[in-house]
Parts: structure tokens; C-alpha cells; sequence
């Protein structure tokens, strides 16, 4: 049974590119991050083009790693949960 790729399917440019709009994103937004069993929650503050921002971000990452059980989900407008290997979360 083929289960597709295991591994972001993003090369390195557009790797560095999200973990930047990520970082921007956190360093321009960002109220909090906290570490959890599986990744890191981070939260940023209620804006309507914040929260596009973070739609688009997820989207990509939703897209790019589609093989991983826990993706990034937006929850309500103000955070953001990521799921996977701390050493990877952005920021």
C-alpha cells in the first residue's frame, strides 16, 4: 500500500520562505507559544489580516504535509496549533 510521501514536500527555498512568513507572522502578531505533547500552540492577536495570513500559512502546510496525523489547524481566530517535531515549528 503506497501512503504518498513522508517528507515536506517543499523544497529548500520555499521551506525557508514559510518558516520566514512564520516568523514574521509570530515576530509582527504573536501573543504566545507553549510546547505540548506533540509540537507547540502558538497564539497570535485577533486581526482580520492576521488570521488571513495564518489561513494561507496553514493551508501550505496542510498541503506540503499532508502525510502528518497532526497538522497546523487554525482554532479560533487568535491561534494557531502545530502538531509534529518541536525542532521544526516556526518560530
Amino acid at each position: 500500500m503506497n501512503q504518498g510521501p513522508v517528507a515536506c514536500t517543499l523544497g529548500s527555498a520555499e521551506l525557508g520562505m514559510q518558516a520566514e512568513r512564520w516568523r514574521k507572522l509570530y515576530a509582527g502578531a504573536g501573543t504566545e507559544r507553549a510546547e505540548t505533547g506533540d509540537g507547540v500552540r502558538l497564539r497570535f492577536r485577533r486581526d482580520v489580516a492576521v488570521e488571513r495570513e495564518l489561513r494561507e500559512l496553514v493551508a501550505v502546510e496542510n498541503e506540503c504535509c499532508a502525510w502528518a496525523p497532526g497538522r497546523s489547524k487554525p482554532t479560533p481566530a487568535s491561534s494557531c496549533s502545530r502538531s509534529g517535531p518541536r525542532e521544526t515549528a516556526f518560530p
